[in-house]
């Protein structure tokens, strides 16, 4: 529910984009970001997917962890993510200089779900 209501701030409030989605160039002026970056999506199809696998794996996950452990995991996968995301686009600004690789915004809980995969 709460990525749901997350892709409709960044759909209908398109000015909190630069402020809650992974932009590498703002990363060192905006720290957030590494944390905001998962929750917000600007595809509902990956919104709607994110959902239904989260959905699925916390049925196995409840057997196995706690909530706390759980939550602890997700949050240690999500900022992980979002700093590897950041670092790749750094090195790639660096080899390539291109100045859209520091200003491209990122957002989904891609490394979430491929961690849970």
């Amino acid at each position: 529910a709460a990525l749901c209501l997350c892709h409709l701030l960044v759909r209908f409030i398109p000015d909190i984009q630069p402020l809650v989605l992974l932009t590498p160039g703002d990363v060192l002026t905006k720290p957030w970001q590494l944390g905001t970056a998962n929750l917000f999506d600007t595809s509902m199809l990956s919104v709607l997917s994110t959902c239904a696998m989260l959905f699925i794996s916390s049925a196995k996950l409840r057997e196995r962890w706690s909530a706390r452990e759980a939550l602890r995991y997700f949050l240690i996968v999500a900022i992980g993510q979002a700093f590897a995301s950041w670092c790749v686009m750094v090195v790639l600004y660096v080899l390539f200089r291109e100045g859209h690789f520091l200003f491209a915004r990122l957002g989904g809980c891609t490394g979430i779900v491929g961690g849970l995969a």
